[in-house]
């Protein structure tokens, strides 16, 4: 997405980090590989074991970041979304978030997540995820030698940089842990799949577009953690995601567990 304010520009060092589409192409992708993430229909129920009933939303939530009181923002089939009052993180059903720490739910990025995700991330990469990777280059201080985008998805921005940079693009790489069908992913010799944190490269600079609003707080650590074991000195990464006031403000839809998104942030609380 390219909304105006949608970047979360964090500071030099990946390791000081903490956390930080929609029409499809095609409706018959086989052959993904299923991931414990945040994706099935529109029923909580599906998430939970057959013979237990839903938890009933809480009033207040204890806030992942600040541990302040978060009451109830929203329920958006059927799942809580809490807003803390302190730090303004949005973010879905505590209990549900713990659940996909411990593996205990079936979700997936699928078939049918990857159908409605190719045409934007087509999209997304020939158009403002190339804006984002010029922006953080021309901020990055130090010699580039190697530079990721992670959670690349099908990696079209490999593609769009051989088009674009097609000098440079030996130095560009993307890491994606849970692709598409192989069909469907960009045939670049530069695309991972992999977990960032199997990765034995070092990186100067790197981008990571629509991502962290998909993974829980906890996994949003581990990634940041991963970061650091991957970047080199003065290294520089660019985040962009949905970010509170533009949740609130202009598209309250992207809280959404068709989409696996599980929580929007606040730049000046990081």
């Amino acid at each position: 997405m390219s909304e105006p304010g949608h970047t979360l520009n964090p500071p030099a060092l990946a390791g000081e980090l903490l956390p930080s589409d929609s029409s499809g192409e095609t409706s018959d992708i086989d052959g993904t590989e299923g991931v414990p993430s945040a994706h099935q229909a529109s029923q909580v129920d599906d998430y939970l074991e057959e013979d237990r009933q839903p938890d009933p939303p809480l009033i207040q939530a204890p806030c992942p970041l600040c541990h302040g009181a978060a009451p109830l923002y929203t329920t958006i089939d059927g799942v809580a979304y809490h807003a803390c009052a302190t730090c303004d993180f949005i973010f879905a059903d505590p209990v549900l978030l713990g659940r996909i720490d411990q593996g205990l739910v079936a979700r997936e990025y699928d078939a049918q997540y990857w159908a409605a995700e190719l045409a934007s991330a087509r999209q997304r990469s020939y158009g403002s995820s190339m804006a984002r990777l010029a922006e953080v280059l021309l901020y990055c201080t130090v010699p580039v030698e190697r530079f990721i985008d992670i959670g690349t998805g099908p990696g079209y921005l490999l593609d769009a940089v051989s088009h674009y940079l097609p000098h440079s693009a030996q130095r560009f790489y993307g890491v994606e842990k849970y692709p598409p069908a192989q069909q469907y992913r960009t045939g670049n010799a530069n695309y991972l799949c992999a977990d960032l944190a199997d990765v034995q490269m070092t990186f100067q600079c790197g981008i990571c577009v629509e991502v962290l609003e998909h993974l829980t707080p906890a996994m949003a650590s581990g990634v940041a953690a991963a970061m650091a074991n991957v970047s080199g000195p003065g290294s520089l990464f660019l985040f962009n995601t949905g970010l509170t006031d533009y949740v609130r403000n202009e598209a309250p839809e992207y809280l959404d567990l068709r989409f696996l998104h599980v929580f929007a942030i606040d730049i000046n609380n990081l």
